[in-house]
Parts: structure tokens; sequence; C-alpha cells
């Protein structure tokens, strides 16, 4: 009977402190072998980036027939945490054993691999639609790639830690940053990437109102405009005195009298978000009152005469 391979690791492995070691032995001999009569013990040790030897299992008991192999557990838990290459050598030792040639298997390779760097999506992120950027940590040992969980938006370089983001969704949207290393398992870590929607302005009062002509001390007809997307508010410049904008539950609105006459180009500017705000320009030119001057002399705007004269 001889030691023939190792079934268990496998190369590569990653590592660990617990991994099991299997061998598969072989019954060269014309006969079933009685291991009650005829027990096997089974050495195996290891050399390379670990040296280590492990208490030999004696088989005592059942049988194997001529020809057939079976496997044997040589360890429940062997420590392959150092990282390289690790050289098994396995051979059986058994008393009536005539043919020593064949008990030692070849030396067989196990390449142990590290695990991959613990994955860092960073912290959670606002940004203005329709592009952002990740955050992630930089991998020491493995590979990071991003992928999309939930959402809308394309990495533009999935395997940078700091990928810029494209085609960004507006609400959240989940990213998750996996650092590979085969054989080991990935490390993953998700980050939640919210996309704020631009500010809108959008006149809501009758076409023209934006651009009106009122006398002065005379009330402007109010101008409203509804703000959206991701604008919490607004303000006015330019007004005239006498008029004002208020901002109340997604409306602005520009009402009131004008005290002096002129020409004023004002403009509405949203406020809030993350977005850069948007301008919507405006007019209201306010007339004086009408005025009668009297040009000629003293007097002939109260004058007495005869008729015919």
């Amino acid at each position: 009977v001889g030691a023939t391979s190792i079934v268990n690791p496998t190369t590569p492995v990653c590592g660990n402190s617990n991994q099991p070691i299997d061998v598969v032995i072989f019954n060269y001999s014309p006969t079933t072998i009685n291991f009650a009569l005829n027990n096997v013990t089974v050495n195996v040790s290891i050399t390379g980036a670990s040296i280590q030897t492990f208490n030999s299992p004696v088989i005592s008991s059942g049988s194997l027939a001529s020809g057939a192999s079976m496997v044997v557990n040589v360890t429940p838990s062997c420590n392959l945490s150092a990282i390289g290459v690790h050289t098994f050598n396995a051979t059986t030792v058994n008393f009536s054993d005539v043919n020593a040639t064949n008990n030692a298997m070849a030396p067989t390779d196990v390449v142990v691999t590290a695990q991959p760097t613990p994955a860092n999506a960073g912290s959670d992120q606002s940004f203005c639609v329709p592009t952002g950027n990740l955050s992630g940590n930089t991998p020491i040992v493995g590979v990071g790639t991003w992928t999309l969980i939930s959402g809308s938006g394309v990495p533009s370089s999935p395997n940078s830690p700091t990928s810029a983001i494209t085609g960004l969704g507006t609400g959240p949207n989940t990213f998750r940053w996996t650092i590979s290393n085969p054989p080991c398992p990935d490390s993953f870590d998700d980050v939640i990437i919210t996309g704020e929607a631009p500010p809108t302005i959008v006149l809501t009062s009758a076409p023209g109102t934006n651009a009106q002509t009122v006398c002065v001390n005379n009330a402007i007809t109010p101008v409203t405009y509804t703000i959206g997307g991701s604008a919490t508010g607004a303000f006015a410049s330019g007004l005239p005195g006498g008029v004002n904008g208020v901002f109340s539950a997604g409306t602005f609105t520009i009402s009131g009298t004008p005290a002096l006459a002129g020409t004023y180009n004002y403009t509405v500017t949203t406020t809030g978000g993350l977005c850069a705000p948007v301008v919507q320009p405006g007019s209201i030119t306010v007339n004086p009152d009408a005025t009668i001057t009297l040009t000629s002399a003293v007097g002939t705007d109260n004058q007495t005469i005869c008729i015919n004269n």
C-alpha cells in the first residue's frame, strides 16, 4: 500500500489556519489487505513556506481490495496561513510491505494565496445628476471592481477605487466595491450614492407677467414661479422698491406696488441642494404718472378778451 496523491488541499488554496489534509492510498498488492491484521500508517510532512509534521494516522480497521484506493484524513486542521509554496510529502508504513518503493507519492506543491484586502466602499455621498464619484479603498492584495447593485449609474473605470460615475440616477443608487484574489472568497462593501435632480424654475402666472409695464404707485400683476428639482428656496434681486419676492411651499411669488419709475431687470435664483443654481430673468417697467406743464406766458392759462378779438 502506498500514498499516491494529495486530494485536499488542492492548489491554489486560500491561506487559512484550519485546512484539512486528505491523502489517497492505493493497494498495489494482488490481494485484499485487512487493516485489522495489517495496520497501515500514513505519514505526511510539509516543507517550503512552512515546515510541519503531523500525528500519523494508523488505519487499523476495514479492508482495501487489490487495485483499489481510499482517502485518508491525516488531520482536520492544518495551519496553511503562510503565503507561498508548500511542498507536501506523504508515505505509508506497512510491516508486511514487500515493495517499499511505491510507498511514497511524488512531492506535491500547493500554492497558498493571501486573503484579499477587506473592501471599504467609502461613506455614502450625494451628487448632482448625472455624474458622481466613488471612493473605495486601494487593494493591497487582489483586484477591486465596482458594480451597480440598484438604481442607475455606470462606473467609468470599474477597477479604480475612485472611479467617476456617469448616468447617475436621481435618488439612492447602490454600488458595490468587490476585492477579489482567487481562490479566496471575495471581500465586498456597498455604498449609497444619492443623485440630486438639478433645480428648476417654471413661470406659472400668465405669459408676459414676467415682462410687464405698470404706472408708478400701481400694483403689479403678481408673478409666480414653481421651484422644483433639488431646490429648496429662491430669492429675487433687482426688483423696484415696494415690490418683493416670497417663497412658500414650492412657489416663488413677486408682488407689490413700485414706488419709483424706471426699468427694472430682475432675476430669480434658486437656493438649496448640491446642484448649481438656476437663474430666471424678468423685467418690470414702471412709468411715471402723466404731467401737464404750462409752457406759454404766465397768465395765458387765465385770460380775458373781447369778442372777435
